[in-house]
């Protein structure tokens, strides 16, 4: 009996000896379990930690590169606003020499004219009178047509040629025009010189509510336009002017005259005039150009037709200041619709015969100092067959005009 009960007792062990055996296990299997999973989130945490560190370098990687371009930028711009300001000083050093130069070489030619002047009028005294006489009054006038200079290809300073006057007050011939340039745009357009800034303007077509500022006239020719004035309303724009550092236009299809400070850019008048004037008046092109502005320089016009002329041409002074009428001539012109271009020289009023034709004619003179009109015939070769905006500019002592989206330039002759 005994026996058998040691034997069951040890079979006892041995089972629970067993099931220890299994729990020991299954806790061993959890642990490691356990380390397991313990392991990855620790290499997810590094993961994370390494990405993170990874995203905050490139982010600041960038933001440096970014600051680095702003800092090149900005360095850029400054250098090419020195570089400007160095070229216009250069510039401005330069023209103050040209003109010096040029001022020099006007002088001399006056003196050598004068001594030239004296040995004629002596030769004419010793000679025969009657035949000298004239021989010496044609060498004289041909010696006075014109001024001559030369520019020297080796160091461009202006070299005395010749001296001779090109004087008088009359326009006797027009030269040939030649082309400027092709300027792509409208049809038609208006070129604007301001002789008091040397900046050009220029406007597309013949009405519009903006203008193109150009630095110079080259900067125009390469169409580099600085920056562009908007206007509040269209303006008649093909025969509208730059006075005395001032914009004078009507707006389109009016009679509100507008004076316009280019350089603090906003409008400093507006004044309705000349109620008389017609309105569905236009010139023998149409355009919508009811009354012309010219200036001369020295003085504003505006050229308009109204009945109390029979649709003549009239030609009204105004005051730039108070922009008030001073005074009117009413001319025996043709009906106003009915002139090709007009222009004006020295207080002379001038109409071309039609604004079309190719081989053409200044027809008809109206003098402001004495009242006097006359039929003339100076012959005027319309290349570009739409002449619109013919218009004389003394400072460079020529016609412009443009023409069917080209500049041409006519040279003039004047006399007595």
């Amino acid at each position: 009996m005994l026996e058998i009960s040691d034997e069951e007792s040890l079979q006892k062990e041995n089972i629970t000896l067993q099931s220890s055996t299994e729990e020991f296990s299954k806790i061993i299997n959890n642990t490691i379990e356990l380390k397991n999973k313990i392991e990855k989130q620790i290499n997810d945490i590094n993961e994370l930690y390494d990405k993170t560190i990874a995203d905050l370098t490139k982010s600041f990687e960038e933001k440096i590169e970014k600051l680095i371009k702003q800092e090149n930028d900005i360095k850029e711009k400054l250098q090419n606003e020195v570089t400007k300001v160095k070229e216009k000083l250069e510039n401005f050093l330069s023209e103050a020499t040209n003109q010096i130069n040029l001022s020099e070489r006007i002088n001399k030619g006056f003196k050598y004219f004068k001594e030239e002047k004296n040995i004629i009028k002596n030769l004419s005294y010793v000679s025969n009178i009657n035949k000298n006489k004239k021989i010496m009054n044609n060498l004289l006038k041909e010696r006075m047509k014109s001024i001559k200079f030369c520019y020297s290809e080796e160091n461009s300073n202006i070299k005395y040629e010749e001296f001779y006057f090109n004087g008088g007050r009359f326009l006797k011939k027009i030269e040939k025009g030649n082309c400027e340039f092709n300027f792509e745009g409208k049809t038609q357009g208006r070129i604007l010189f301001d002789i008091e800034s040397d900046k050009v303007y220029y406007i597309d077509g013949y009405y519009s509510k903006e203008m193109f500022v150009y630095e110079n006239y080259e900067n125009l020719k390469l169409k580099k336009n600085s920056h562009i004035i908007k206007f509040p309303t269209n303006i008649s724009a093909s025969y509208s002017v730059i006075h005395k550092g001032f914009f004078y236009y009507f707006e389109h299809s009016k009679n509100n005259l507008i004076k316009y400070d280019l350089k603090q850019n906003k409008i400093l008048m507006s004044k309705a005039i000349l109620s008389e004037a017609n309105l569905d008046n236009q010139n023998q092109w149409g355009g919508d150009i009811n009354i012309n502005l010219i200036s001369d320089n020295n003085n504003l016009y505006a050229i308009y037709a109204s009945n109390n002329n029979n649709r003549r041409i009239s030609i009204a002074l105004i005051d730039e200041n108070s922009l008030n009428v001073i005074k009117t001539w009413n001319t025996d012109s043709l009906e106003k619709q009915n002139c090709g271009p007009i222009f004006m020289i020295n207080d002379v009023l001038y109409h071309i015969k039609n604004y079309g034709n190719e081989n053409d004619s200044v027809i008809y003179s109206y003098d402001l100092k004495n009242g006097r009109s006359n039929q003339i015939n100076i012959p005027f070769e319309n290349i570009g067959r739409y002449d619109s905006s013919l218009t004389y500019y003394p400072h460079l002592n020529c016609l412009m005009t443009v023409n069917n989206k080209k500049i041409y330039k006519y040279n003039v002759f004047l006399g007595d």
